[in-house]
């Protein structure tokens, strides 16, 4: 009876799960037509149903029926309408997918319409057929007398694609399609039909094709290329170009554009919609903007890209780069990365560039008057962790640019690495022995801490060492089981802790019974060993081998440890960053601080004067001030360099740093040609005179910035005049300088500044940066920070900002500040505000900023969603190209949509089109690792009321040289004793088609099985030993049966016979006791020449009291006393290997009584 109700609660339970499995839906799939929806009677039609990946069968219902069904590739299933009929067929369809045991919901639906011989209409256009942009148009639809006029609609088509734009209900003869604001998109050809509102779906054929003509540039294209912006010297790259679908246009030349130059660096004619321009073993003459346009066979050309930025470093010195006030940063805060220019570097108005280590695009390009800029990341959040770097190059011919700055990593403190926490010599361990519990964190952390739950208060805290903390826990007990967690401490900030590692259980089990007598029989075994070993050395006065070659082996274990010792503090750490505060110009009797910045977790550092050592401190983990008061021309106008120490490691010397110390010298006369006020682009040469020197070969001349006092050029003294050359200026070179002359060598002592220079570049001030602290389609009811930062201009304090919205007159907000950025809140959006947004700002006396970019804003509203789908695929091979086809529904009415693709998690928008159907396609050229992830689309119009639709399902798109690695399990676990059964699951995407099995030393596959709902079972049954090895698992996609994945981890089964262990010290002990009998004997012979007999007839007598040995005879018994207290004792010890051989006869040998001696044991 058990067994039986055992078995009916098992398929119970299956039933249960089996029916809870079916109650889940995939999302549903995408239909589209191809070629139209608009079809003519005995055409071909094929209706493509796109679903998720993995999905292996495909339905197509019809008029909410179901029709056919088929299984299909892992995505994708085409049902074929061949001759359709006006009656049969011009129906509506949807369709849905299947995979495994789950179906998706049904998809929108589509409608298909054939036409037939009903009597055309006619079109018309006002107020033209050639028309300006932002005009008015009207297209004008005139329909025949319909009986029943109210039973049909009608549509505006794209001419050449019969793709449907705009649909109406019939309410007389005439249909008015309006197109307001038109653009250059708006260019094409456009017919129009009508058809029967319920099915069957039968309309007219289109009527002629009215020509819209509207002038003007074709829309910009968009300019990028397919790998990083800093590239190495001689490598090739590719810059693609790529336009929005247009209908008016065909074929197009492309053009590629350099700044500076003249002429076109390449063209491509192509009736595509993009190209590439390759350029080969690129040097830094090629570092640049460039531009990218587009132009018709007639002439008629579109506005130019955007610029791209490409930079090759060359032969200048890397900047370096610094975080202020941290490289660790709360949620919400500022940090600064600052980037300097090293002082060795004679390279004037440099334009510095801030990249971030992944991303292809350049972050934010400054180009300031002095040697260092300054880039906010304001307000940062996780998009912000990763590492950066920087670089300065000049845009002008020679090209010079300098290799990029060391990686700076950002942390924000709610996405810092967490703590890993282990056990040491594992999680399983027996009562009495000593557990180390190892907490591993960055290399920055301060100190750690150890959890144990339900268990209030902090268990254990210590200083970090080596970016871990080690908690030993001695003798532990059953009551140290139960589960543990670590966390980490930055800084000094005693509040600023990480969140604490994954649990970790410790499991402390009294010793075996069963083995605990084997265990202390064996150590006791060893403990005889060793006093005989001792009495060995006791009875000869040596010490046997063996015992010298263990204190060899010891010598030779603590040799090896002092050597890894040894090499571990080898190793050195980063350089730092050394710099001066305010300035490294000071007067003397003036404080100045020495900063020096090391890695995060730097708790040592040192300053060091011309070579020698001057202090070393203690500070905290990232950073150490050294202050010089009242500054010496003689004892501290020197070069200083520092370094940082982390646990045993020191850095490598910064870069030196020479402070001059300004005295009582002659001031130099400082003067400008050709001006004071000037045009930009303008040559403009600052002279200094210096007084007569008795020997000027010694001195050095330095342009600063004269309220700062930063050096901007250095140059050797010839002669009594020194020309700083500042080629091509730009308002960002206005502002005050003066000039100095020092000491070539220490003591660096130098002349007071000449007075300042006031330059003066007219124009407008360089645009500023405009950004949003979040995903640009926001929720509606949100509340949104918009950022506007300018770069950093010595000519300036205080600043308006002011935020503009594209289509209004007036400024939506202003805020004036000294401070290099400032906020803009939008509160409560709705989708009045989608647009697009600028920002600017403006001096006191009027002087204005170029704009910013446009930042697009998108609040999704009532309109239906899209759908997004990728041709040909999701998966795509690296180096091939992707469309994203984001496709407005049917039901929206909205005319010249705005479509904009996003990616999951950037917080800008990838590209934007306004097709003049449908439809946009979006394309991803030459894919690679960066193109992973997941992809929405939204469309809008761009004037009121503001209609946004809803963001489309997200669409994932895999690079299979990205695709995501399976992991493979072992049930019960990786070590199993022989004759178990074991399940290998191997785990990978729901899209998988196919999984198989490998193991290590065989060439052909282990097992293959179809997947079944993302993974793959693998039954290794009554395992043996020779099943123990090293498993691996893959999967594959589509059938496509060269496209395989990466394999898993590799997962490592052992198999053991039972009781292993057991044996193991069983078969120890008897080697133990082996030894020891060894050893007895060995010992005996040794001490005394000879084997006792009495060990092989028995030990016993050898320790039994006895006062009485009986005698026996059959005849005759004695008794013979033993004496208590024997006044001498005799030995005599008899050689037998002495005894002399002598041949006996044994038959003349005479018959001799037995004796037998008896103990009494009373």
């Amino acid at each position: 009876m058990d067994s039986t109700v055992t078995f009916l609660i098992s398929i119970g339970l299956c039933l249960h799960w089996e029916a809870r499995t079916q109650m889940g839906t995939l999302p549903r799939p995408f239909l589209w037509v191809d070629p139209s929806p608009m079809v003519a009677k005995g055409a071909d039609v094929t209706l493509r149903c796109q679903g998720q990946p993995g999905s292996d069968r495909f339905q197509l219902w019809m008029d909410g029926e179901f029709r056919e069904e088929r299984n299909d590739s892992w995505s994708q299933a085409d049902f074929v309408l061949s001759s359709v009929h006006d009656w049969r067929d011009a129906r509506s369809y949807r369709c849905r997918s299947g995979q495994g045991l789950l179906w998706s919901e049904l998809s929108d639906p589509l409608v298909l319409v054939v036409m037939t011989a009903l009597i055309r209409p006619i079109i018309s256009a006002s107020p033209g057929f050639t028309i300006l942009p932002k005009t008015r148009v009207t297209i004008w639809c005139h329909f025949p007398s319909l009986s029943y006029s109210q039973s049909y609609s009608v549509a505006l088509l794209q001419a050449k694609s019969l793709e449907p734009l705009q649909l109406h209900n019939i309410t007389g003869r005439l249909a008015a399609f309006s197109l307001p604001s038109v653009r250059t998109e708006d260019s094409g050809n456009y017919s129009c039909i009508y058809y029967r509102k319920t099915p069957p779906y039968r309309g007219s054929y289109p009527s002629s094709n009215l020509e819209l003509t509207v002038l003007g540039p074709f829309p910009k294209p968009i300019l990028w290329a397919q790998a990083d912006l800093v590239v190495t010297p001689g490598t090739n790259i590719t810059l693609w170009c790529s336009r929005p679908r247009l209908s008016s246009l065909r074929e197009v030349t492309f053009t590629l554009w350099k700044s500076g130059t003249q002429e076109p660096l390449q063209q491509q004619p192509t009736a595509d919609l993009w190209t590439d321009f390759s350029l080969s073993s690129v040097s830094p003459e090629d570092t640049g903007s460039y531009r990218c346009a587009y132009r018709t066979a007639s002439g008629r050309e579109s506005e130019p890209s955007e610029a791209l930025e490409l930079v090759v470093p060359g032969s200048l010195p890397k900047p370096s780069l610094s975080a202020l006030p941290s490289q660790v940063v709360e949620p919400g805060q500022h940090v600064t990365l600052q980037c300097r220019q090293p002082p060795r570097s004679a390279l004037w108005r440099a334009t510095f560039t801030l990249l971030k280590v992944g991303s292809p695009q350049p972050l934010q390009s400054q180009s300031p008057a002095g040697t260092l800029v300054f880039f906010p990341l304001l307000s940062v959040r996780a998009q912000d962790v990763g590492n950066y770097t920087c670089i300065y190059y000049s845009r002008m011919s020679p090209y010079q640019v300098s290799e990029p700055s060391d990686a700076l990593e950002i942390w924000v403190t709610d996405e810092l690495p967490k703590p890993f926490l282990s056990a040491s010599p594992g999680q399983e361990v027996v009562s009495g022995s000593s557990v180390t519990l190892l907490c591993s964190g960055p290399s920055w952390a301060t100190r750690f801490v150890l959890y144990k739950k339900e268990v209030e208060e902090i268990l254990h805290s210590m200083e970090a060492h080596e970016d871990r903390g080690q908690f030993l826990l001695s003798h532990v007990t059953p009551r140290h089981s139960g589960n543990y967690s670590c966390s980490y401490q930055l800084g000094t900030n005693k509040s600023l802790w990480k969140q604490p590692s994954d649990a970790l259980e410790l499991l402390v089990r009294g010793e075996k019974p069963s083995n605990n007598l084997i265990i202390i029989l064996s150590c006791v075994s060893l403990l005889l060993l060793l006093c005989l070993l001792w009495l060995a050395f006791f009875c000869h006065g040596s010490i046997p081998t063996a015992t010298m070659d263990s204190t060899v082996t010891f010598l030779i274990s603590i040799g090896l440890c002092l050597h890894w010792e040894a090499r571990t503090q080898m190793g050195t750490l980063p350089r730092p960053f050394l710099w001066a505060d305010p300035s490294p110009v000071v007067a003397k009797g003036a404080d100045v601080t020495l900063r020096c910045q090391g890695q995060p977790g730097s708790d040592r550092f040192q300053l060091w004067v011309d070579g020698e050592l001057r202090e070393e401190r203690n500070d905290s983990w990232l950073r150490a001030d050294f202050v010089l008061k009242s500054v010496d021309d003689w004892r501290d106008a020197r070069s200083y360099r520092c370094r940082s120490r982390q646990g045993p490691l020191w850095s490598e010397l910064s870069d030196p740093l020479a402070l001059v110390v300004m005295t009582a010298l002659k001031r130099t006369i400082i003067s400008a040609s050709p001006g004071y006020t000037i045009l930009p682009k303008t040559r403009v040469t600052i002279w200094c005179y210096f007084p007569s020197l008795a020997s000027s070969e010694s001195y050095s001349f330095a342009l600063l910035e004269a309220k700062s006092l930063e050096p901007l050029q250095l140059h050797n003294i010839t002669g009594r005049l020194a020309a700083f050359s500042l080629p091509s200026v730009r308002t960002e070179d206005s502002g005050s300088y003066s000039c100095i002359y020092y000491r070539k060598i220490p003591p660096y002592r130098g002349s007071y500044p000449s007075q300042a220079l006031e330059l003066t570049v007219l124009g407008p001030f360089p645009k500023p940066i405009l950004w949003a602290q979040a995903d640009l389609v926001v929720t509606p009811g949100t509340n949104i920070t918009l950022w506007c930062s300018r770069p950093r201009l010595s000519s300036v304090k205080e600043m308006t900002f002011t935020l503009w919205k594209s289509g209004t007159q007036e400024p939506l907000q202003q805020q004036p500040t000294a401070d290099l950025w400032t906020d803009f809140s939008l509160s409560s959006l709705s989708p009045e505000n989608t647009g697009s947004y600028r920002c600017a700002y403006k001096s006191a006396d009027g002087r204005e900023s170029e704009p910013s970019e446009t930042l697009e804003l998108v609040v999704p509203g009532s309109l239906p969603k899209p759908s997004l789908s990728a041709l040909p695929g999701q998966v795509v091979e690296p180096g091939q190209h992707v469309t994203l086809q984001c496709r407005k529904p049917p039901q929206s009415a909205l005319w010249r949509a705005t479509f904009t693709l996003l990616k999951v998690g950037s917080p800008q928008s990838l590209q934007s089109q306004s097709p003049a159907g449908t439809s946009a396609f979006f394309t991803l050229l030459s894919v690679r690792a960066q193109d992973v992830g997941n992809y929405t689309c939204v469309y809008y119009g761009r004037m009121a009321p503001y209609q946004v639709s809803e963001p489309s399902e997200a669409l994932e798109i895999w690079v299979t040289d990205e695709l995501p690695k399976p992991s493979l399990l072992a049930s019960p676990g990786q070590k199993v004793v022989s004759g178990t059964n074991v399940t290998l699951l191997c785990w990978g995407p729901s899209w998988a088609t196919r999984f198989v099995l490998y193991k290590e030393g065989d060439e052909e596959i282990l097992h293959s099985m179809e997947a079944h709902e993302g993974r793959g079972q693998f039954l290794l049954t009554q395992v043996t030993p020779k099943d123990s090895g090293i498993y691996s698992c893959s999967y594959q996609l589509g059938t496509n049966e060269s496209l395989w994945t990466q394999t898993s981890d590799t997962l490592e089964l052992l198999v053991r016979g039972e009781n292993s262990s057991s044996i193991i010290i069983i078969i120890f002990s008897c080697i133990s006791f082996l030894l020891l009998l060894l050893c007895l004997l060995l010992f005996a012979f040794l001490c005394h020449g000879s084997i006792p007999m009495a060990i092989f007839v028995g030990l016993a007598s050898l320790a039994v009291p006895a006062d009485l040995i009986t005698l026996r005879h059959p005849e005759r018994k004695a008794h013979i006393p033993i004496a208590e207290e024997p006044q001498g004792v005799i030995y005599t010890q008899l050689n037998i290997r002495t005894l002399n051989k002598k041949e006996t006869d044994s038959k003349r040998t005479p018959t001799e009584d037995t004796v037998y001696a008896s103990l009494n044991l009373d």
